[in-house]
C-alpha cells in the first residue's frame, strides 16, 4: 500500500506524510481491500515512534533495515491518517534526490472480511505504489494545519469530508459573496413591516372569529325560539338546549330533534309572549296554591301548560 510523496526536485522531504487514505474503503491497485471506519481509533491504537524503512526491509525481515526516518506524531486530517517524520540524513537524501518517491504504510488488520485496519506498525519508502492518491504529501516542511483544510473547517462549510483546499476556498468565497450582496428584497421584508402585517392579520382573524360566533349565536337563538313557539320544548329547558347547540354539531342535532319531537306544551305566542291560559283552565284555590308553592311552581304556569286538578 504505497502513496506518492510528489515533491519538486531538490526539495526538502516533507515533515508530514500521509500514511492512510480517508475511509471507509481502502482499495489497492492489486485489488486488495481494507476498511478504515475510524481513523482516530487507529491513531489511538498505534505505538510511537514508528520506523520508516526502505522497501519494507523491516516488515518482511531477513534484511538490514536502517531507518530512513522516524514517525513521532500522528494526526487525523479529513478522515486520513498523517504522520510527522523526523528524517535521517540518508532518508532525507533519498527522498530529496528522488531515489524514492512513494511511501507505503504497514498496518495490522482483522483476518476476516471486511479486514478492518487495526494499528500502524511502520512505513517504508518504495517505488512500487499500490494506492492511487493525488498529492498526498505537502511540498516541504510545514504544519499540516497550514497546508490542509482541517476537518472542523470542512464541516463548518458543509462540504464532504474529503473536500480539498480548492473546494473549501470556493465555498468560503460563495458565503462572502452572499453576505456582501445582502438579503434579497423579494425573499425578505424588514422586521418592523413583518410585525405590523402579522398584527393586522391577527386582528382580522379575531374580527372574523367574533362575527362567526355572533352569527352562530343568532342561529341558535332562532332555532330555540322556533322550537318554543312550536311547543316542542318548554321555557324551563331552553337554556339546556341552548348550551347543547353550542357544542360541535349541536345546532344540527337540535334542529333534527325539534323537527321530530311531539308538541309537549302549548305553543308560545310570537315575540315570546305567553299564550292565554288553556280553555277550561280553572283558577287555583288556596289549597292548590299551597301545593304549588311547596313544589316551586305557580298556578299561572300550571294554568298555562296543563289542567288544574279538580278543586276539592
Amino acid at each position: 500500500m504505497e502513496m506518492q510523496i510528489d515533491m519538486a526536485a531538490d526539495a526538502a522531504p516533507p515533515e508530514w506524510i500521509q500514511l492512510l487514505p480517508a475511509g471507509p474503503e481502502v482499495i489497492g491497485r492489486d485489488g486488495r481491500k481494507w476498511r478504515l471506519d475510524d481513523a482516530a481509533a487507529v491513531v489511538a491504537a498505534t505505538k510511537l515512534p514508528l520506523a520508516v524503512t526502505y522497501d519494507h526491509a523491516g516488515f518482511f525481515g531477513g534484511r538490514d533495515a536502517p531507518a530512513a526516518g522516524w514517525i513521532e506524531e500522528l494526526e487525523v486530517r479529513a478522515g486520513a491518517v498523517w504522520g510527522r517524520v523526523e528524517w535521517t540524513e540518508r532518508g532525507r537524501d533519498a527522498v530529496a534526490g528522488k531515489s524514492y518517491r512513494f511511501v507505503s504504510p504497514e498496518f495490522t488488520h482483522s483476518a476476516d472480511p471486511p479486514r478492518q485496519v487495526g494499528e500502524l506498525i511502520g512505513a517504508s519508502l518504495t517505488n512500487g505504489p499500490n494506492l492511487d492518491l493525488a498529492a498526498v504529501a505537502s511540498r516541504g516542511a510545514g504544519d499540516p494545519k497550514e497546508t490542509t483544510m482541517t476537518p472542523a473547517l470542512i464541516r463548518a462549510l458543509g462540504l464532504p469530508a474529503d473536500a480539498d483546499e480548492t473546494a473549501c476556498v470556493a465555498a468560503a468565497e460563495a458565503l462572502r459573496s452572499r453576505a456582501e450582496a445582502g438579503p434579497a428584497l423579494d425573499a425578505y421584508v424588514p422586521r418592523a413591516d413583518y410585525d405590523r402585517a402579522a398584527q393586522r392579520a391577527a386582528a382580522a382573524e379575531q374580527r372574523l372569529a367574533e362575527q362567526a360566533a355572533a352569527a352562530r349565536e343568532a342561529e341558535i337563538e332562532s332555532a330555540i325560539g322556533a322550537a318554543l313557539e312550536a311547543g316542542k320544548i318548554t321555557p324551563a329547558t331552553a337554556d339546556y338546549h341552548r348550551a347543547a347547540c353550542r357544542q360541535e354539531g349541536g345546532l344540527e342535532r337540535f334542529r333534527d330533534f325539534a323537527a321530530a319531537a311531539p308538541e309537549i306544551a302549548a305553543p308560545a305566542a310570537a315575540g315570546g309572549a305567553k299564550p292565554p291560559a288553556a280553555a277550561g283552565a280553572q283558577a287555583a284555590n288556596a289549597d292548590q296554591r299551597r301545593i304549588f308553592d311547596s313544589i316551586g311552581v305557580s298556578a299561572e304556569d300550571v294554568a298555562q301548560y296543563g289542567r288544574l286538578p279538580a278543586a276539592a
